[in-house]
């Protein structure tokens, strides 16, 4: 009896402390803690300070020499294709992101007087079917590379036999939903 109940705490005993290393490794060192909450005070830091931006692509460049020549006609397109959207948009300033490729257009941050028009222009930007113009919200790194695993998994799923999926936007993120449209995958995104 005695060697049973000696082999039955050294097997308890031996539980406890798996169970410890377990929880060892689960917590955290406090310097670990703090860096993770500053990474998140940025994320969120960035995410405002972007929201009232949006990216387009696609948008011609013009081949000027001059910077102010460029910035002149590229305010006058991002004001021409928002037209199409909402007519009364007021655009704060464009920006050209990336250095200058030949024969390819760069990216073209464009700053907006406040978050609600950014949103209501990626809201209504299907308006914009006609070109090949894309718009999106101008999206953190981590926002950049949440998405691009969501495309991963999208792809994988797609290829495993699921129909119908899209990535959709809201508030706080993105989640898998069911297309409307049936025998097509599409991936909406744009609002943050």
């Amino acid at each position: 009896m005695i060697p049973m109940i000696k082999k039955q705490i050294s097997s308890l005993e031996q539980k406890v402390e798996q169970l410890i290393d377990k929880i060892s490794s689960l917590e955290l060192p406090r310097d670990n803690k703090a860096t993770n909450l500053d990474t998140i005070i940025q994320e969120v830091e960035e995410s405002k300070f972007r929201e009232n931006n949006i990216i387009i692509y696609n948008l011609h460049e013009t081949n000027s020499s001059t910077a102010p020549a460029r910035i002149e006609e590229d305010m006058k397109k991002v004001k021409q294709t928002l037209s199409v959207i909402n007519p009364n948009i007021q655009v704060k300033k464009g920006i050209r992101l990336g250095n200058i490729k030949n024969n390819m257009s760069r990216p073209l941050k464009v700053v907006l007087e406040n978050k609600n028009v950014a949103l209501s222009i990626l809201k209504n930007n299907n308006k914009l079917v006609a070109s090949n113009i894309k718009i999106n919200s101008d999206s953190t790194y981590l926002q950049r590379k949440y998405l691009s695993e969501l495309r991963t998994n999208l792809a994988d799923r797609v290829s495993k036999g699921e129909e119908n999926l899209t990535i959709r936007t809201f508030l706080f993120g993105y989640k898998f939903t069911k297309s409307k449209q049936f025998n097509s995958i599409s991936i909406n995104v744009g609002i943050t």
